[in-house]
């Protein structure tokens, strides 16, 4: 069997990137139809058993949920997983975190605004996280522990920065486009 992971590290290694930008981010592989995959669901006789329904920014999905580390100064996936879509974002982030654990600054989305995804990054890499704030999480500057209210104050700093993070959407139109997503 192939190890495409360890292919893949070889050929980073070939790169040879700065290693200053990382991001991180998800988002569903459509399995089948949406027309085909809502009438499984009536009937409930699906055929792949490691798509599910997930929710992403586009609504519902059946499907599969990639997530992704890349390197943003080369463009180059650095790790990925694919899980079913239905699992959160956040419980697949922290092998990816190691995966960059040492570049400069990784970049995520408001999925991974969290307590534990901060302490995870500040404890273990480092890097400094750049986070998109989830604001339906409340930022009520007396609630927040202690990582999360540095984080956002991160974020917040490094405002230009954090642009940098389209780079893994434009991937992602890529890959969504070769997939036929």
């Amino acid at each position: 069997m192939i190890d495409w992971h360890y292919i893949n590290a070889m050929i980073l290694d070939l790169i040879a990137t700065e290693r200053e930008d990382a991001a991180i981010d998800s988002f569903i592989v459509k399995t089948c139809k949406q027309s085909t995959a809502s009438r499984r669901r009536v009937r409930g006789n699906y055929r792949d058993q490691q798509s599910s329904w997930g929710f992403s920014t586009k609504g519902w999905e059946y499907g599969r949920k990639v997530s992704i580390s890349l390197d943003v100064d080369s463009t180059a996936i650095v790790e990925w997983e694919v899980t079913t879509a239905s699992l959160y974002d956040k419980n697949t982030a922290f092998p990816l975190i190691d995966s960059v654990r040492d570049y400069c600054y990784v970049m995520m989305d408001a999925a991974y605004d969290s307590s534990d995804i901060y302490e995870y990054v500040y404890e273990n890499t480092r890097c400094t996280p750049v986070i998109d704030t989830n604001r339906r999480r409340g930022i009520i500057d007396s609630k927040l522990s202690r990582s999360r209210r540095e984080g956002i104050k991160l974020r917040i700093e490094e405002a230009s920065r954090y642009s940098l993070r389209w780079e893994i959407e434009r991937t992602f139109a890529i890959l969504e486009d070769i997939l036929g997503c």
